[in-house]
């Protein structure tokens, strides 16, 4: 029998399919799916999934630090000299390449976590990645009103990490940096490139104040406003550590100058008390601007990243003199 005698003898609704094994045991009237059908569904099925990917490299959200990216942070093990800690602020505003530029020889790292309250349990983890053998051994806190807050020292992005158990952290650790493509958004335009100091460079759009008008609209909470409990802790470590041996330096990293307002107004972010506190317990206060036109805020809170390393140049010279490193 021929082809095309077999294709016209086949029931009504039987494709086809070149397989005389398959033809025979193949019946459409009970349902069974014949091998041009299956062939079909796979080639649909992987058609779908390359839509799939190709809507996720275009959507995703170009602002979103996975996961995987903090859990990479946390679990960091290479020592250095100097450590930056604090929020958000700290991961978009201080970049540890422009430091090293500016102190030759010196190992730098950025330990900054969204949503940071600075706590103990993160400090104390600075401490650690600091090299027991350098000849610097400084960890610069940057302070903030959030970082000082109740609010976020129960509730951070380090905590989050922390809480994870070691078979979440592996997974995020390893497939973390995918993770944004399933978070399906439109596209955003700052785009970030975030790198292996820990640092998170933020491309310069058009500044707006979305982060400043949320924290003026939350004034009223007071678990946002400044904690006096957090400060003294913040205090009582400074002191066990410079009597370690350690250099704790403090500063804070510029914002808007409508955010600044709001925080050293209602949220309770008194700087010159904070400064004589904090120097008493031993740090060196870095003095930095509060908030400059050339300094831009894309938000409000966090530096665009051109700004960001320009404020770390200065910053790190300001830092090379407190600790009489050579240039």
């Amino acid at each position: 029998m021929t082809q095309e005698e077999s294709k016209a003898r086949a029931p009504q609704g039987h494709a086809y399919t070149g397989s005389k094994k398959a033809d025979q045991h193949a019946n459409p009237e009970r349902g069974d799916i014949t091998p041009e059908f299956a062939r079909r569904c796979l080639l649909a099925a992987a058609a779908s999934f390359l839509v799939f990917l190709a809507a996720g490299f275009a959507f995703h959200d170009r602002n979103y630090l996975s996961d995987g990216f903090f859990v990479r942070k946390y679990q960091h093990r290479e020592k250095s000299d100097i450590v930056f800690v604090g929020d958000s602020r700290v991961i978009r505003g201080v970049d540890p390449s422009k430091v090293e530029e500016s102190i030759p020889g010196a190992r730098s790292y950025n330990f900054g976590f969204s949503g940071l309250g600075i706590d103990l349990d993160v400090l104390n983890h600075a401490k650690r990645l600091i090299d027991p053998i350098s000849r610097y051994k400084v960890i610069a806190v940057a302070v903030s009103r959030p970082s000082l807050s109740a609010e976020n020292a129960e509730n951070n992005g380090y905590l989050e990490v922390e809480e994870m158990t070691s078979v979440e952290r592996a997974n995020l650790a390893a497939l973390g940096k995918y993770e944004g493509l399933f978070k399906m958004r439109p596209p955003r335009i700052i785009p970030i490139r975030p790198d292996d100091s820990g640092f998170v460079f933020t491309g310069t759009v058009k500044a707006s104040e979305a982060v400043a008008r949320r924290d003026e609209n939350n004034a009223d909470d007071r678990r946002t406003w400044v904690s006096d409990a957090q400060v003294a802790k913040l205090a009582e470590w400074i002191a066990s550590s410079t009597a370690q041996g350690y250099r704790i330096v403090v500063f804070r990293v510029p914002t808007s100058q409508r955010m600044y307002e709001i925080e050293t107004g209602k949220l309770g972010l008194n700087l010159p008390s904070l400064r004589t506190k904090l120097e008493s317990a031993g740090a060196a206060w870095i003095e930095t601007p509060p908030y400059r036109r050339d300094l831009a805020s894309y938000d409000g809170s966090h530096l665009t990243g051109k700004a960001a390393q320009a404020f770390t140049l200065e910053l790190a010279r300001k830092l090379r003199e407190t600790i009489g490193a050579q240039p």
